[in-house]
């Protein structure tokens, strides 16, 4: 974990300007982010702010993230794009602040019969965690309300 970082967060940049994989603490926000790689996948899925981020299958150092579940270990959450007034989202090919720890709105209600308290992990839906997990699937949280309001507690 760094204590200072070189790209502001709530900013996108076309290359490694933090050095990928970069954990940053905000005491500030009181989240935990991670400089990654988006990658949107064969289906050039368009990323929100709040979607749900994977690991892409085929980056094994787990940098690179996409929200085509198609194309992420779907067992392994990552984290969601931040959802803060001001940020800019990614796109395909960029490099950002993947929020893996914290409160955080998410851009669609979280499938699998959601509910206050139940955990949440990767769904195989794009963009979207599930609520209660398959087996073997990794929690990456838990729910605080019944629709989109999450605490994530990914492991980076």
């Amino acid at each position: 974990m760094t204590t200072s970082i070189i790209v502001p967060l709530g900013e996108v940049r076309a290359q490694d300007d933090q050095g990928v994989g970069t954990i940053f603490y905000s005491p500030v926000l009181e989240k935990w982010f991670k400089w990654v790689l988006m990658d949107t996948g064969t289906a050039a899925a368009t990323p929100a702010a709040g979607d749900a981020c994977g690991y892409l299958a085929t980056d094994t150092d787990l940098h690179t993230v996409c929200i085509d579940e198609s194309d992420c270990i779907n067992v392994t959450g990552a984290g969601a794009i931040p959802n803060e007034t001001g940020w800019t989202v990614p796109t395909d090919g960029q490099y950002f602040w993947m929020q893996v720890k914290g409160i955080i709105t998410l851009s669609t209600t979280v499938g699998n019969t959601p509910g206050a308290g139940k955990t949440i992990g990767l769904s195989s839906t794009d963009e979207i965690f599930d609520a209660t997990p398959a087996a073997g699937t990794q929690s990456c949280g838990y729910m605080i309300n019944a629709t989109t309001l999450v605490f994530l507690d990914c492991p980076f």
